[in-house]
């Protein structure tokens, strides 16, 4: 039973590796759009931080953050069913009639976990678009140029990995409730 455990503990871990892989991936993709978005700007104003959270919000991001985060809610909600189903066979019989495997649980765990990775995802997004807002607001409100605004948002999106944002593990956290 020890060894099962220590498997499948693996197993989840590398699961949440993957997760945090697919979340990273993204927002590479989001702070090279920021960056893009802010070098192009003709000066810096109050509204290139309204058009870079905008940006951010966009449904391309949120597909890509569904698509990282959907694999591990169906595989935790599939398990978290499979479970379910073995205790209630525990505590009482169910008439043999009942599809307790089937493709309609398969089913109920994909549609469900893209509901959850969805809502996932907006969270995530939201979250990020905010927090680059605050840094090109606070960039064009202390003065600074295009150049030193790209650098501030180069500064805060690298700032120890993903320390400062938090945002993979954010990402893994609002995955893993869901899922739970």
């Amino acid at each position: 039973a020890g060894k099962d455990a220590l498997r499948e503990f693996d197993k989840i871990t590398e699961r949440e590796e993957e997760v945090g892989r697919g979340v990273g991936k993204v927002l590479d993709k989001q702070v090279r759009a920021v960056l893009q978005k802010i070098e192009s700007a003709g000066a810096p104003t109050a509204e290139l931080a309204a058009e870079v959270e905008t940006l951010l919000q966009s449904k391309r991001y949120r597909k890509d953050i569904v698509d990282a985060l959907r694999p591990y809610l169906e595989d935790s909600l599939a398990a978290g069913i499979e479970l379910g189903w073995r205790t209630l066979e525990k505590m009482a019989a169910l008439p043999a009639t009942f599809d307790k495997r089937g493709d309609d649980l398969k089913a109920y765990a994909r549609t469900e976990s893209i509901r959850l990775s969805n809502r996932a995802a907006d969270s995530v997004n939201r979250y990020t678009a905010v927090k680059f807002s605050k840094v090109i607001g606070d960039g064009v409100a202390n003065g600074e140029t295009i150049p030193q605004i790209a650098e501030r948002v180069r500064t805060w999106a690298v700032k120890d990995g993903d320390g400062e944002r938090a945002t993979k593990r954010r990402a893994l956290t609002i995955a893993r409730t869901e899922a739970q």
